[in-house]
């Protein structure tokens, strides 16, 4: 076996992942200025008939608003700035995330969807910037807590900005830290842990295994090696629908 060539396609696949995910919130933005820039034309459209007719007010998406030109600058300044470009992303990726993503993929291919709804607690390690497949869960499963975990300290920050931003900010929430040093204790045998196809580490593997109940699945488009041989060496068992636990 090749552990080089393994080792290059593992880091390879990592950054088409960051590279994926970048690209889609860079996207994302751009829609959301578009949006909100049309929002802004909209807006004077409106404002000039309402002036053109004599009026000193006028409606606006169901808000009332004053023709005059103080009010005219603070609602452009507010649709404008950073702030509601960044809430408006934050919303489109809440709206646009793929729909049966990795998350939810992972147990529909091995044809154990049911799980999701005995679950309360679901972990992902290795949640990225864009935490798409966990919007996706949090839209079919509204009675499970996630947990996106994330090492990197930016894609993290991103990744929590947008789910703060979004309607599933009471549902998920991401945290920095190493999958090593997370504490899965409270995760009962109904949960689920989903370790993303981007994430690579042996002992966070043991100690998830060693101090939790909880399913666990590889959510990735192919099987790792390391992983296999760790089953091999520990007495621990992976059976044909995914499912991993330890031998008795």
């Amino acid at each position: 076996m090749d552990f080089e060539e393994i080792a290059r396609q593992e880091i390879m696949w990592r950054d088409l992942v960051s590279r994926g995910e970048i690209l889609s919130l860079q996207l994302l933005a751009e829609e959301a200025k578009e949006d909100l820039q049309k929002r802004i034309a909209d807006f004077l459209v409106i404002r000039k008939k309402s002036i053109e007719l004599g009026l000193s007010t006028f409606e606006f998406r169901e808000k009332e608003y004053s023709t005059n030109e103080e009010t005219r600058d603070r609602a452009m300044n507010s649709w404008a700035n950073a702030q509601n470009v960044n809430k408006r992303r934050a919303l489109l990726a809440y709206r646009k995330a793929e729909t049966n993503a990795w998350i939810y993929k992972t147990l529909l291919d091995k044809k154990k969807t049911s799980l999701f709804k005995k679950c309360k607690n679901l972990v992902l390690i290795g949640s990225g910037m864009y935490p798409y497949s966990m919007f996706d869960i949090q839209k079919k499963y509204k009675h499970i807590q996630q947990v996106g975990i994330e090492i990197e300290d930016k894609r993290a920050a991103i990744g929590r900005d947008l789910v703060i931003k979004s309607p599933a900010k009471d549902y998920i929430n991401i945290v920095t830290c190493d999958g090593c040093d997370y504490n899965y204790e409270y995760m009962l045998e109904d949960d689920l842990v989903f370790i993303s196809c981007d994430v690579d580490n042996k002992k966070m593997m043991n100690k998830i295994m060693e101090t939790c109940k909880a399913h666990i699945f590889i959510c990735a488009p192919y099987e790792k090696s390391w992983l296999r041989a760790l089953l091999r060496t520990n007495k621990m068992t992976k059976s044909s629908n995914g499912l991993t636990s330890f031998l008795d």
